[in-house]
């Protein structure tokens, strides 16, 4: 019964002792609002997540904007040699894991409401993963930011960069 999933989700999140304790519950919580269509109401808890985790999202980006968070983060690609990305470290942090799986989720909450905010979302994972070590949830992030370079051709160094990831 999905009322009873969601008083579990609630007890969860009302005993957690902090807001590492309640991620996979509030993880859970979003992904099921965003499959029942509930997009606003996910995307607000997204946003209180990735809060509480030292993130800041803007509520929409312009071009130029934009273009510098993907030039910035090429750059840092650019700067890595391909030894330094094959031996990149593993993260052991819960808390960058989770940041990541927000990102994601994110992505897939705004993409028809507010898609301008998706290239930061991709460029944002892409530093995280660069500054801190790889995970799973890393490799989202680094596809979806292939994607973003791929529809601006104009960044041929970006691409370069991307396919060499």
């Amino acid at each position: 019964n999905i009322e009873e999933a969601y008083d579990s989700l609630k007890e969860i999140i009302e005993n957690g002792r902090c807001v590492e304790d309640t991620l996979d519950a509030y993880y859970l919580h979003a992904t099921i609002l965003h499959s029942c269509g509930e997009t606003e109401e996910a995307y607000t808890i997204i946003r209180e997540v990735l809060s509480h985790l030292k993130e800041t999202i803007p509520d929409s980006l312009d071009m130029k904007e934009l273009l510098v968070a993907i030039q910035e983060t090429g750059g840092m690609l650019a700067r890595m040699s391909d030894n330094d990305i094959l031996e990149m470290k593993e993260t052991d942090s819960t808390s960058l894991r989770f940041t990541l799986k927000f990102y994601n989720l994110l992505c897939s909450v705004i993409f028809f409401s507010a898609s301008n905010v998706i290239p930061f979302c991709c460029c944002r994972m892409v530093r995280l993963t660069l500054e801190h070590g790889m995970c799973q949830d890393s490799v989202l992030g680094i596809a979806m930011y292939g994607a973003v370079i791929c529809q601006g051709a104009k960044q041929t160094s970006a691409i370069r960069e991307m396919g060499r990831v």
